[in-house]
C-alpha cells in the first residue's frame, strides 16, 4: 500500500464529506502501468500495488522508482524578499522541482504514480510538484505529509505552503484543522515553526480578525508565531487590531518589533508615524530598515520629510531603504537625485525604483544607469525595465543589447524575449558582426510592428532610428506647447523652438536651447506654462549641452518649474549639468533645496561637491550640520574650507573654530583659502587669527591683508586720499594698529600660545 493511501485512512472526518469524496484515496492515478514505466524509463519488472479508487473496482498498478528529483530532501527557504524582482512565487525552494516545474507542462515527466510510492519523500515531493502546478486533487496527500513526523520539517513546511496556494475550498478548513492539532506548545509534536508557517498559510484564507488562531499567536512565547500573527494582521486590514500588536513593537526580538512597525503602518495606526520615527534609533538594523519602510508606507508629507533627512548622513544600507520608501510615495525627484550617489547600493535602489516611474526622466535615468559600473545596478534596471509596457520598456532594453556590457547585454535581451518573442532571434554573445546582423533586424522587426507609445519612450538607438516625427497631441497639457497656440490660432516662435527640443536629432535640439536662452535674455522671463513645459522637456534630456542652455534661459526665474527644473538635473548624468543646477540652487536658495544639495555632497566629482556647499552656504540653508561637518575630514583642502565657511555662515558652532584650525594648515593653499572666508564672512572674531596669518607666505599674507580691510571696513595703513602702501609697510601697519586695541591683543596672545599649551 503507498504512503497516500496508507495515511488517508487515518485522516480526521472533521472535513465536508463531499470534498473528501471528491478525491481519489490515492490523490491521482496513471491511466496504464506501460505509461508509468514510460514516464519513468524504470527497466525494472514493475511490483504491484492496489489503487483503491472509491468509484471503480481495484486497478493493480506498477510501484514505481522514483526519479532522484522526488528522492531528495532538499527543501530550503528562500532568502530572497516576496517584494523583490524576480522572487520565486514560493518560499521554499528545491532545486530538483524547480528543474521540473520550469520546463512545458507537455516536457514535465507524468509523476501521479509516486503519489502512491512507499517512499514518503517520493510521494510528498510529488504532491508539492502537482499542486505547484495547479493540481489541487493532491490537498489529502499534502495534509498527510504535513501530520507525518517521519518527514524532515521543511519538507513538512514546504507542504504546508502548497497547501495555502490552492484556491479550493478545503484549504482554509484544512489549515485550521492542522492548526488544532499542532498549535498547542504543550504537546510532544509541538513545533513553532510548523505551528507559524500554518498561520502564514491560514492567513491567505481567513481573515486575522475572524479567527482566534491569530489573536492567540499574538501572545505565544515563540517569537516565530508572534511574527506571523503580525504578518496576518498586516495583510488582513480589516476589523479591529487587538491591544497586543500594539505592545508587540516593544517585544525582545528585532523581528517581531520590525514585524509590528509594518502592521501599525499598513493598518494606519494613529501613533504609526510616531512609532515609526522612534524606531529609527532602535539598535537592531532589521528594526531600522522596517522603520524606514514603515514611514515609505505612511506616505504623508512628515514621513517624506523624515525620509529625505535619512539620506543626508545615515549609512548605505539605511539609504537604500529610504530610497525605496520614498519611490512608495511617488517622490520621483528626490530618488532620482539619488542616481549618482557614490554607494552602489543606492544607485540599485533607485534602478529598483524604476518600476514605479514609466515616465520621461525615468526613461532617462535609466539608460543612464545601463551603464552604471555595478552589474547588480544594471540588473535592477533591466528587471525594472520588464514591468514597464513594451512600448516604453522595449526601445530601452534595445538600446542595451546594443551597448551594454555582455552580462547587461544578455539579461536584457532576455527580459525582451520574455515581452516580445522576436527578441529571441538576438544572441548575445554572438561575434560582435552577427549581433550587429541580428540587432539591426529587430530593430527593423520593431518599427514595423508599430508599437504605441509616448513620443520619448519609441526612439531607437540612433543607429536605426525611426524617420518619422513624434506624434503630437493638440491638447494644452500635453508636450506640445505649439499645438495649444495652433488652436487658439496665434503664433510664437519661441513655442516653436520647445517643440523642437522634442525631435531626434541632438543638433537641432542644441540649437533650439540655444536660441531659447538668448530670448530669455533678450525679454522678460518665460511664462508659467512655458516654464512648466520646459522642466518637462528636461525630464527626457539626455545631452549635457541642450541641459546647460536650459538652465541658462530658466537662470533668473524663481518660478516652482524651474526649481524643479534644477532639482532634476542635480541627477544628470553629466558633472557639468550637475554642478550648474547647484548654480541655479544657490541664486535661488530656499530650505527645501537642503535636501538635494546634502546628497551631491558625496558625489564623486569635485567641482559639484564645491558647488553644492556653496548652494548651502546662505543663512538657513544648512539646518543639519552633520553632513559639512564629516567633510571638515576629507583630505581636501578647499572641501574642508568650503565646509567650515558654510557651517559659519549657517550659524553653527563648528563652523568658526574649523575655520581658525584651517588658517594654521601645514598646507600653504589651504591657509590662504582658510583666510581668504574669514575675511567674506566679516566677522571681526577673526581679526586676531588674520593678524598671525601676516607673517606667512607671500599669498596668505595678501590674503590676511585683504581680509583684514573687509571685516574692519577699510585698509587701516592708508591714509585718506593717499595711494596704498607696499605690502610690507601694511604688514606693519595692521600689526601696529592690533597692538592698540587691548583686548585684541590680549586674545590674540592667548591664541598663539594655545597650540603650546595642547
Amino acid at each position: 500500500m503507498g504512503f497516500c493511501q496508507r495515511y488517508s485512512l487515518m485522516l480526521p472526518l472533521g472535513l465536508a464529506a463531499g470534498a473528501i469524496a471528491s478525491m481519489a484515496i490515492g490523490c491521482r492515478s496513471l491511466e496504464t502501468p506501460a505509461d508509468l514505466t514510460a514516464a519513468l524509463g524504470s527497466q525494472e519488472p514493475a511490483r504491484t500495488a492496489t489503487l483503491v479508487d472509491p468509484v471503480r473496482r481495484p486497478v493493480p498498478l506498477p510501484e514505481p522508482t522514483p526519479p532522484h528529483e522526488f528522492q531528495e530532501d532538499g527543501w530550503t527557504l528562500t532568502a530572497v524578499a516576496a517584494d523583490q524582482p524576480d522572487a520565486p512565487a514560493f518560499r521554499w525552494q528545491h532545486a530538483g522541482l524547480a528543474k521540473l516545474l520550469a520546463l512545458p507542462p507537455e516536457d514535465r515527466p507524468d509523476v501521479a504514480a509516486l503519489l502512491t510510492a512507499d517512499d514518503p519523500v517520493a510521494a510528498t515531493n510529488a504532491a508539492i510538484l502537482l499542486a505547484r502546478a495547479g493540481d489541487e486533487s493532491v490537498d489529502r496527500c499534502l495534509i498527510e505529509s504535513v501530520r507525518n513526523e517521519k518527514l524532515n520539517l521543511p519538507q513538512r513546511l514546504a507542504a504546508v505552503e502548497a497547501i495555502a496556494a490552492e484556491d479550493a475550498a478545503i484549504a482554509g478548513p484544512a489549515l485550521a484543522e492542522l492548526l488544532d492539532e499542532f498549535s498547542d506548545a504543550g504537546d510532544s509534536r509541538y513545533s513553532a515553526e510548523l505551528h507559524a508557517e500554518l498561520m502564514r498559510g491560514l492567513a491567505k484564507h481567513v481573515d486575522a480578525s475572524a479567527s482566534h488562531y491569530f489573536a492567540d499567536g499574538l501572545v505565544s512565547k515563540h517569537a516565530e508565531v508572534r511574527q506571523v500573527a503580525l504578518y496576518a494582521y498586516t495583510v488582513s486590514r480589516t476589523g479591529v487590531l487587538p491591544g497586543q500588536a500594539l505592545e508587540l513593537r516593544k517585544d525582545a526580538n528585532p523581528r517581531v518589533r520590525a514585524a509590528a512597525l509594518a502592521c501599525l503602518a499598513a493598518r494606519r495606526h494613529p501613533q504609526a508615524l510616531e512609532f515609526a520615527e522612534a524606531a529609527l534609533s532602535d539598535f537592531h538594523l532589521d528594526v531600522r530598515l522596517a522603520a524606514v519602510q514603515a514611514l515609505g508606507e505612511l506616505g504623508n508629507a512628515q514621513a517624506r520629510t523624515d525620509l529625505q533627512r535619512l539620506l543626508i548622513h545615515e549609512p548605505e544600507t539605511i539609504r537604500a531603504g529610504a530610497i525605496l520608501a520614498l519611490a512608495a510615495t511617488g517622490d520621483d525627484i528626490t530618488v532620482f537625485a539619488s542616481a549618482n550617489d557614490a554607494s552602489w547600493q543606492v544607485r540599485r535602489s533607485v534602478a529598483q525604483s524604476l518600476g514605479r516611474f514609466v515616465t520621461p526622466r525615468g526613461a532617462t535615468i535609466a539608460r543612464q544607469l545601463l551603464a552604471d559600473r555595478s552589474a547588480e545596478v544594471r540588473r535592477a534596471v533591466i528587471d525594472a525595465l520588464g514591468s514597464w509596457p513594451l512600448s516604453q520598456g522595449g526601445p530601452i532594453l534595445i538600446s542595451a543589447m546594443a551597448d551594454a556590457p555582455q552580462v547587461t547585454r544578455k539579461q536584457a535581451a532576455e527580459k525582451l524575449a520574455q515581452l516580445w518573442p522576436p527578441a529571441r532571434e538576438f544572441t548575445s554573445d554572438a561575434p560582435p558582426e552577427r549581433r550587429a546582423e541580428q540587432l539591426s533586424a529587430i530593430q527593423d522587426h520593431w518599427r514595423h510592428a508599430q508599437i504605441g507609445g509616448e513620443p520619448w519612450a519609441v526612439a531607437l538607438p540612433a543607429s536605426a532610428a525611426p524617420s518619422e516625427e513624434p506624434k503630437v497631441d493638440e491638447n494644452p497639457t500635453s508636450t506640445s506647447l505649439a499645438a495649444h497656440h495652433r488652436l487658439l490660432n496665434t503664433s510664437d516662435p519661441m513655442v516653436d523652438l520647445v517643440d523642437q527640443l522634442l525631435v531626434e536629432d541632438v543638433h537641432a535640439r542644441r540649437a533650439a536651447a540655444h536660441r531659447l536662452a538668448e530670448m530669455a535674455g533678450e525679454r522678460q522671463p518665460f511664462d508659467e506654462m512655458t516654464l512648466g513645459q520646459l522642466a518637462d522637456v528636461a525630464m527626457a534630456e539626455t545631452d549635457p549641452l541642450v541641459w546647460r542652455d536650459l538652465l541658462r534661459s530658466v537662470k533668473d526665474s524663481a518660478s516652482p518649474s524651474a526649481a524643479r527644473m534644477a532639482s532634476v538635473g542635480v541627477s544628470h548624468a553629466s558633472a557639468d549639468v550637475r554642478r550648474l543646477s547647484c548654480g541655479y540652487l544657490a541664486a535661488h536658495s530656499h530650505p527645501e533645496h537642503a535636501v538635494v544639495l546634502y546628497r551631491l555632497l558625496g558625489d564623486p566629482n569635485r567641482a559639484v561637491v564645491l558647488a553644492a556647499i556653496d548652494a548651502l552656504s546662505v543663512p538657513d540653508m544648512a539646518a543639519d550640520p552633520a553632513p559639512l561637518e564629516r567633510l571638515l575630514g576629507s583630505d581636501d583642502g578647499a572641501l574642508r574650507v568650503a565646509s567650515a565657511r558654510a557651517l559659519a555662515v549657517n550659524g553653527h558652532a563648528t563652523g568658526a573654530p574649523a575655520l581658525v584650525r584651517l588658517a594654521g594648515d601645514a598646507d600653504v593653499e589651504t591657509r590662504r583659502l582658510a583666510v581668504t572666508a574669514m575675511g567674506q564672512l566679516r566677522d571681526v572674531s577673526y581679526v586676531d587669527a588674520l593678524i598671525l596669518r601676516l607673517d606667512d607666505e607671500l599669498s596668505v599674507r595678501l590674503a590676511s591683508v585683504a581680509s583684514l580691510a573687509q571685516i574692519v571696513g577699510r585698509d587701516v595703513t592708508v591714509a585718506e586720499g593717499s595711494t596704498p602702501a607696499s605690502l610690507a609697510d601694511q604688514v606693519v601697519g595692521w600689526k601696529k594698529w592690533w597692538a592698540e586695541q587691548p583686548q585684541q591683543t590680549a586674545q590674540a596672545q592667548r591664541s598663539a600660545e594655545a597650540p603650546q599649551r595642547r
